[in-house]
């Protein structure tokens, strides 16, 4: 029952965080908006966010798991693994914030979810398993959601929704890879070892590329940044321990279909905190991409790439 309950708390806590990138980039004339949603902004974002995530899993697992350190020093022969992992999760964040930033939340999470499926694919492709009637339901399932959830794109590709849909897709891509490349790291990190080098390397490399970017911030606008960063690490973290005590309590397969809400909790928080409305169309593709998502969860081996 607490691994349930684990896992639901960490789709709420990542559903949230979701959110919080769109009102900082969006948000209405009462809450958030504070930047522009571009590239620059977003990797100003993304380091100054994952600059307190770094400080929250130190502390973390120097109170949970004190072998962290010594265990990433004297693992230095394996660190390729989860370097490997860490830019490919560097360049996903950034798509996916860029998404959130330029379509409506639940639409871009919804989007991004299609990494299940891609993981599924490459699962296929690798171990050669052969494909069910069951899985080939699930995959068509997902692709008519992410139809509906998907308007009459413009013919100028550089429109900001077609923009956040490629994004989000790509970070979909992105994080099916991530993935892949996780479980081999994994296997020799704890995963709070993991994940402190993970985002240790996304830290440095955001700094790294915001030394070849001219961005210029207001003053008064530092400390808000700063607040909503060290929230946004907060909640973010909280998310990565729920998900993986879930998952230690009632296994991979059940975390996968209880995460499967993410998109449409996402989707409700987004109406109620920006009043941000779907089509009802798009509101049956995040439903069908859930209903779909959740039943891959009920199906071990296809969660394993």
């Amino acid at each position: 029952m607490f691994g349930f309950i684990a896992m639901l708390l960490a789709a709420t806590f990542l559903s949230m965080q979701n959110v919080v990138v769109r009102v900082f980039f969006q948000g209405n004339a009462e809450l958030g908006g504070l930047l522009p949603s571009d590239f620059e902004h977003t990797i100003l974002f993304l380091q100054t966010r994952t600059f307190f995530m770094v400080i929250f899993l130190s502390l973390l697992a120097w109170r949970i798991y004190p072998q962290t350190f010594l265990e990433i020093v004297k693992g230095k022969q394996e660190l390729k693994s989860p370097l490997i992992s860490g830019s490919i999760y560097f360049f996903t964040v950034i798509l996916l914030y860029l998404a959130i930033g330029q379509i409506p939340a639940g639409i871009a999470v919804t989007l991004f979810f299609v990494h299940p499926i891609i993981a599924m694919l490459w699962g296929w492709w690798f171990n050669h398993l052969r494909p069910t009637i069951f899985r080939g339901v699930i995959l068509m399932g997902v692709v008519i959601g992410l139809i509906l959830v998907t308007p009459q794109l413009q013919a100028d590709v550089s429109s900001e929704f077609t923009l956040g849909v490629i994004c989000a897709l790509g970070a979909g891509v992105g994080f099916a890879l991530y993935a892949v490349t996780a479980q081999t790291a994994l296997l020799n990190f704890h995963a709070l070892s993991f994940s402190l080098v993970t985002f240790t390397l996304i830290f440095i490399f955001s700094s790294f590329t915001l030394l070849f970017l001219n961005i210029t911030i207001s003053p008064n606008v530092w400390l808000p940044l700063l607040i909503w960063s060290l929230g946004s690490g907060l909640i973010t973290v909280g998310g990565l321990v729920f998900t993986n005590v879930g998952i230690r309590l009632v296994g991979a397969s059940t975390a996968t279909l209880v995460g499967s809400i993410e998109p449409a909790l996402t989707a409700v928080l987004a109406w109620i905190i920006l009043q941000e409305s779907i089509e009802p169309r798009q509101m049956i593709g995040v439903a069908i991409v859930t209903i779909s998502i959740a039943g891959l969860g009920l199906d071990r081996s296809a969660v394993k790439p």
